[in-house]
Parts: C-alpha cells; structure tokens; sequence
C-alpha cells in the first residue's frame, strides 16, 4: 500500500505548517501555485503544482482536494488535510492506518456543531462565506431534489480515502461543486445521499481535528474576525453580521 498525506496552499491564504510527528510509512505532498515547474520541497512537504489553471483559486485547491485519484497517480491511499492543520502526534497515523486495516474506502470526521447541511448553508452566509443568492440558491435545489434535513454532516478538513475505488464519489462531488455550490462543505453530503454511501468515522464518534491530541488545529488565517478589527471597520463587521444573523434567521430556516 502507497499512502500519502497532501494538502494545497493558494495565494498565501494560510502557512504551510510542518508535521511535528511523520511516519516514513506515508510520503506527503503539498499543490500549491507557488511552486515551479519541477516543484521543490518545503520540509518534509513536496511541492506539486496545481494542474487546474483555473483563475480562482478556490476552485483550484478543491480540485486537487476532491480529485485524488486524477492528481496522486501510483498511490493506494491518501489523506486529506487542510492547511490550517498540523499533525503533533503519531496517533493520526495509527488511526488512518486502522482504518486501512479495516478495508475502509472513504473515512471522515463528523462536524463540531451540526448535522444538516441546511443548517450549514445558514452558517455559512451568517459568517460571510458565501451570498444570500447563493444560500437561497442551493437550499432550494437541494429541497428540489427532497435531500432530508439533518442527513448527517461531516467536515471535509481530513478526508482518507482509497481514492481509485471511489473515484466515482470523487467524480459526482466535483461535478456538483462545480454546478454551483459555492463550498465543498454544501455538496458532499447530497453526493453520498444519491450514492447510498456513508463514510467511517476516522478516529470515532464525535473526534475531530479540534479535539484530538495529535492534532494542532487553527483558524484559517485568511478569514478576519470581528475581534481581530477596530474603529469603524469593526462597527462595520458587527453591523454586517447581525443582519447576516437575522436575515438567515427570516429566509434560511435557522
């Protein structure tokens, strides 16, 4: 088995932290569009460019994200993590390794705070990720295609998977992305819904990147908080947010 962990950094949106703890049985890699045509090394990081020339650079760290299988050819299995991630411990390495054992396809972890990718769509237009039109836009697809409330949310910050035997999921994931939900956080769920596929959980029940040991976890350094500002920008931020809060409230179902 050929496992590898790999992660995309674009445009400088957060650092590329290097694991505290690495496992000679996994080779990591990291896309970014920083690095040249030959690629490099950043630590124990190899630097890959990102094959999608897209001009977003959103769209081009989720493809490397949702399609292992057409960008880490020669490998069995890999891990997702995002860049605000750091491995600290062996204890990722013990649990992804378990999970291979167990023959598992696809392994996530469930979301801190909610189970219902209605309730994120809300969340994510409270905290200024994506539009009004866009959140009104695709609670109404998914109502139009009776996708049930409260399905089951997980967070796609970690993410293993036999890549080339669920390539289809892979597949179905970036087609619905790519259609129009504004965050691979709205799509995945609806995918496995239509597929009858539901993943394992990595490290168990209620574990995720922000509560286990062996994981160093911080916010995205690219998204400002209202605590971070001051004077007329923070009253600006503050006021925004509450009509966010209230507006999601009224049109969102929340």
């Amino acid at each position: 088995m050929r496992k590898v962990i790999y992660t995309c950094i674009t445009g400088g949106y957060d650092p590329l932290p290097q694991p505290v703890a690495i496992d000679p049985g996994f080779d990591y890699i990291c896309f970014t569009d920083s690095a040249g045509p030959d690629g490099g090394q950043d630590g124990v990081w190899r630097l890959r460019p990102i094959p999608d020339t897209s001009e977003n650079p959103v769209r081009r760290s989720r493809y490397v994200k949702i399609l292992p299988h057409e960008v880490l050819d020669g490998y069995d299995y890999s891990l997702w993590i995002d860049g605000n991630i750091t491995i600290t411990g062996p204890g990722l390495y013990e649990a992804v390794n378990r999970r291979i054992e167990e023959g598992c396809l696809i392994a996530q972890v469930p979301h801190p705070e909610r189970d219902c990718i209605y309730g994120e769509i809300a969340r994510c237009y409270e905290d200024g990720r994506i539009t009004f039109r866009e959140a009104v836009s695709h609670r109404k697809y998914l109502k139009s295609k009776r996708f049930p409330q409260h399905f089951g949310l997980f967070e796609n910050n970690l993410i293993l998977r036999k890549h080339n035997e669920v390539a289809a999921i892979s597949k179905a994931w970036w087609d619905e992305f790519s259609a129009g939900s504004a965050r691979d956080q709205l799509s995945l769920m609806f995918v496995y819904w239509k597929s009858g596929t539901m993943p394992a959980l990595l490290f168990g029940e209620g574990r995720n990147a922000r509560n286990v040991p062996f994981l160093e976890y911080e916010r995205h350094r690219g998204l400002a908080a209202i605590r971070d500002t001051e004077g007329l920008e923070r009253l600006r931020m503050k006021v925004s947010s509450t009509w966010r809060k209230t507006a999601a409230k009224i049109f969102l179902g929340v």
